[in-house]
């Protein structure tokens, strides 16, 4: 009899386990899943879309073009003669300011905008623009207070992530797709004309990007822009790059107050050292970065630096390749004096140096 009542006493816990799974617990566990279930991207579509714009980029006559222009954004030219171009951009505040890509309206003779709910175009003055980090400012006059996006952290997205974008791919307005984000910090470099563009850490993602959507927003699930849409890789399909909203947030004030990205700047080139590099230059270990190049009258010139020379510290932080000597030299204030410890000759060596503005 004891057994029995045991029995039913656990059956009966069971059962309401069983009850309190179903009506607090499960749904707990599967909030995410249901919210994507519901009208979600159409929210945020709804949300967002007022705030992004269509570019069309109007070139000089005959003049020779952005060659990333000409192979990552093809001219629609069913609708637009061959010396214009089609982008995305989208709005950051009420005042105008809107944000795209460099390479749709570099050498740009003048740039229209087209905003939802506005039946006529607006000119836009381009505020400022940088070529590494391939971003744009741009400005448009209203007589009233326009839409924006919200600006999100690219720095805690993870792949897996979901993510929407809209833009106006092949001329067609406001087309939204969605995925994920595949990856993050990608590297990728694109050739143009006489110089090469080299994006350090990209976000990956298998949203639709196609041409066109070049400049819109890479939108995370709570409707915040987390990266802006660059590139296509046309060799593949689902593999999209955007840049990290972070790295313009980190240089808007700069484009509105000099129309450019000021850096810090000591006048090298420098490329990094690998086992055959250190045996020529007898190292004992891989170490350093190789000055490649010198720029005529730069701060590394007046200084005494020379080609051949191997940096090993930048006020004694030791570096291992170019990409963080560039890092630690970025991060430095202008005018600021720094010391160079080097390798020359397989001496060890110290040079001072005061670091200026990159020129253009």
């Amino acid at each position: 009899m004891l057994n029995q009542n045991k029995f039913q006493l656990n059956y009966l816990q069971l059962f309401i386990f069983l009850i309190l799974w179903t009506a607090f617990i499960q749904p707990t566990i599967f909030a995410s899943q249901t919210e994507i279930t519901k009208n979600t991207f159409a929210d945020i579509t709804e949300q967002t879309s007022p705030a992004v714009v269509q570019l069309n980029v109007i070139h000089e006559q005959n003049e020779e073009k952005d060659g990333f222009a000409n192979e990552i954004e093809p001219f629609y030219k069913e609708n637009f003669n061959e010396d214009s171009g089609i982008g995305t951009g989208f709005i950051i505040n009420q005042d105008g300011y809107i944000l795209t890509n460099q390479h749709l309206v570099d050498n740009a003779k003048e740039i229209l905008v087209l905003i939802e709910g506005y039946e006529e175009e607006f000119r836009a003055e381009k505020i400022g623009s940088d070529f590494n980090l391939d971003l744009a400012l741009l400005k448009v006059t209203t007589s009233q207070p326009l839409p924006k996006l919200e600006l999100g952290d690219s720095n805690i997205i993870r792949p897996g992530d979901w993510v929407l974008t809209i833009g106006n791919p092949y001329n067609l307005n406001h087309t939204v797709t969605f995925g994920i984000i595949s990856a993050i910090d990608r590297p990728l470099k694109v050739k143009e004309n006489n110089q090469t563009r080299i994006y350090n850490n990209l976000i990956q993602t298998d949203a639709a990007i196609n041409p066109g959507n070049s400049g819109g927003p890479l939108l995370n699930i709570d409707g915040h822009v987390v990266g802006i849409n660059t590139a296509i890789n046309t060799e593949g399909q689902g593999i999209g790059f955007a840049i990290p909203i972070n790295k313009a947030k980190e240089v808007i004030s700069q484009l509105k107050e000099h129309g450019q990205v000021v850096r810090p700047w000591i006048g090298i080139y420098m490329q990094e050292i690998n086992q055959s590099l250190a045996d020529y230059f007898n190292l004992k270990e891989i170490t350093g970065t190789l000055v490649a190049e010198i720029v005529t009258d730069s701060p590394a010139e007046q200084a005494g630096l020379e080609i051949g020379d191997i940096i090993t510290k930048i006020n004694e932080v030791k570096v291992a390749h170019p990409e963080e000597a560039f890092a630690i030299i970025e991060s430095l204030e202008l005018d600021q004096e720094i010391t160079l410890e080097i390798i020359r000759e397989s001496e060890t060596k110290e040079l001072t140096l005061k670091v200026t503005k990159k020129p253009k």
